[in-house]
């Protein structure tokens, strides 16, 4: 049909071409979703084999090796995260700079102090910090924080 079109350039046939193509992609995509819920429902006592399968068939595409801790430093961090900050306490100041608190008025203030630069600590102040810190732990954490505590112990 793509023939015929490219060769008379007649709408009819151009028509024909592009309903087959439509139809051919949605048996394509219902025949594949029919093969992985097959596939799934047959494995679906094997955790490991769905975990894979699942993996597989939500892997990024984008091509990995990007190492993301090589391309910025701690004044990087800093500077964003000041930055950040600076932007939210000029719309405080610019949206409300008073607001009533069981009738009283609270002001907004900037604080004297802020951080300049990141300084590095030592193995034993590092130990202090993690065996003082609470073994909660956040989905976004990279290493869970009793796992953290474990190993430092």
């Amino acid at each position: 049909m793509e023939r015929s079109w490219r060769k008379t350039k007649l709408e009819v046939f151009r028509t024909a071409w592009r309903e087959c193509t439509l139809s051919y992609r949605k048996v394509l995509k219902s025949a594949r979703s029919d093969y992985f819920s097959t596939l799934l429902e047959e494995n679906k006592h094997n955790p490991r084999y769905l975990f894979n399968t699942v993996a597989k068939l939500t892997k990024n595409k984008e091509p990995t090796g990007t190492d993301y801790a090589h391309q910025h430093d701690s004044n990087d961090f800093m500077n964003y995260f000041t930055s950040k900050i600076d932007t939210i306490r000029d719309k405080i100041v610019t949206m409300q700079p008073s607001i009533t608190v069981s009738h009283q008025i609270v002001r907004y203030r900037s604080p004297g102090e802020q951080f300049n630069s990141f300084s590095t600590i030592g193995q034993e102040e590092l130990y202090k910090l993690v065996k003082s810190s609470k073994p909660t732990t956040c989905i976004l954490d990279p290493i869970p924080s009793r796992l953290l505590k474990d190993y430092y112990y």
